[in-house]
C-alpha cells in the first residue's frame, strides 16, 4: 500500500478520533520511562479475502470469529472464522431501522465473547452471535444532548467519554440514572502557550480504552508519549511518560511539528495494546518505517514494543492464541495476521 495513501488516511482519522484530555489529581503516582523491557519484530501473514472489503475500518473480536466494519459498503460488517481467516458471511445493513446502522463509532463501547456494542446516533447497538447466526438488539442510551466521542462501558451500567471540544475537563462519567460528573484537569493549562481551550484540548487529542471488567480505564495521548490510568470513579491511579525518541514531553504548537503517536489502541485483562506511528505527518509520506504495537500493562508502565512490517490501521489481539488481526482501511483484499509467539 502506498504510504501517500496510507498519510492521507491516518491524518484523516485523527481528525475525526475526537478531542480530550485527562486528570493529574494529586493522588495519581508520576512515573518516567526511558524505554520497553523487551522488544521483537513481527512479520505479517497476508490473507487475501474475497472482494467483499470496502474501506475496513475497526476490527472485532468473538470467540471464534473476526468481524470487520466497512465504511463504504452497504452491508456493514463482514465476518471471518478464525484461525484462519476464511469468510463466513456478511450482516448489518445501512439504514434508520432499530436494526440498521447510521453513523456508527468505530471503537467498541464494550466487547464480550460473543458480542460487542457500538454507538450509533443517541442508541446503542449490540450485535450477537449466536446459533451461527448474527442479532443486532438496539437501546437508547440513557442521556441526550451530548456529543459522544471515544465511548467505553466500565462497570454497573456506568460509561466514560471524552468530556467535550471545549470542556475544561478530559473525562465525562455517565451513570445509570442518566446523571453525570466530569473529571480530570489536563496536563496544561489553555492559559499560556494555547490560544484557547480548544486548541489546547486539540493538543492533548486522546483515545480512551477500558479495561475488560470495567474497573479501569487508560487515556492515551496522540501528540506525546504518555499515558494516564483512572479507576471507574474517575480517581487518577498512575501517570506514565515516556521519554524515549522520537517525541517529546509536550505537544507542538504546529500541527506540522507535532509527532503522531497512537491511533488505535484494545484491552485485555492483562495489558492494553496501543497502535503507534511515532512519526511526524510530513514523515508518513516519506520515511522508511512502518506503525508498531505497544504493550502496557494496567498500571501503565510498558512492557513490550511490536515493530511491524506493514501499515495497518485498526487491529485486535488473541492472548490465548498469541495472534494479532489487523486490517487497512486503504487495503480492500487483505486481513493481517501477526503471530507473536
Amino acid at each position: 500500500m502506498g504510504k501517500g495513501l496510507a498519510a492521507c488516511f491516518i491524518l484523516a482519522c485523527i481528525c475525526l478520533w475526537g478531542l480530550c484530555s485527562c486528570s493529574a489529581e494529586k493522588n495519581g503516582t508520576f512515573n518516567e520511562y526511558a524505554d520497553f523491557k523487551d522488544k521483537a519484530e513481527l512479520k505479517a501473514d497476508r490473507i487475501e479475502v474475497p472482494p467483499v472489503l470496502l474501506y475496513p475500518r475497526s476490527v472485532y473480536l468473538l470467540n471464534d470469529r473476526l468481524v470487520v466494519l466497512n465504511e463504504k459498503t452497504d452491508t456493514v460488517f463482514s465476518v471471518y472464522n478464525l484461525p484462519e481467516c476464511s469468510y463466513w458471511g456478511q450482516f448489518g445493513q445501512k439504514g434508520q431501522g432499530p436494526g440498521d446502522f447510521n453513523l456508527p463509532l468505530v471503537y467498541a463501547v464494550r466487547t464480550e465473547n460473543d458480542s460487542f456494542s457500538l454507538f450509533d446516533s443517541d442508541c446503542l447497538k449490540t450485535i450477537v452471535f449466536e446459533d451461527n447466526r448474527f442479532s443486532v438488539l438496539s437501546s437508547k442510551f440513557p442521556v441526550e444532548n451530548f456529543v459522544i466521542n471515544n465511548l467505553v462501558y466500565l462497570k454497573d451500567g456506568s460509561y466514560v467519554c471524552s468530556a467535550g471540544f471545549e470542556s475544561e475537563y478530559e473525562l465525562r462519567y455517565i451513570f445509570k440514572d442518566g446523571t453525570y460528573k466530569e473529571s480530570g484537569a489536563y496536563p496544561e493549562k489553555s492559559e499560556g502557550r494555547f490560544e484557547n481551550v480548544l486548541s489546547r484540548n486539540q493538543a492533548y487529542s486522546n483515545i480512551i480504552v477500558a479495561k475488560p471488567d470495567g474497573s479501569r480505564l487508560a487515556l492515551v495521548y496522540q501528540f506525546i508519549r504518555r499515558n494516564r490510568i483512572y479507576d471507574d470513579s474517575g480517581n487518577l491511579l498512575s501517570d506514565n511518560v515516556m521519554t524515549l525518541e522520537p517525541g517529546s514531553s509536550e505537544p507542538a504548537l504546529n500541527d506540522d511539528e507535532r509527532c503522531i503517536h497512537a491511533i488505535a489502541v484494545y484491552a485485555t485483562d492483562r495489558y492494553f495494546y496501543t497502535l503507534n506511528l511515532d512519526m511526524t505527518a510530513q514523515e508518513l509520506g516519506t520515511a522508511n518505517k512502518f506503525p508498531n504495537i505497544q504493550v502496557f500493562d494496567w498500571n501503565g508502565t510498558p512492557v513490550k514494543q511490536l515493530y511491524l512490517d506493514c501499515y495497518i490501521s485498526s487491529f485486535v489481539v488473541d492472548e490465548t492464541n498469541q495472534i494479532i488481526y489487523g486490517v487497512f482501511a486503504e487495503d480492500d483484499s487483505h486481513i493481517y495476521k501477526f503471530r507473536l509467539s
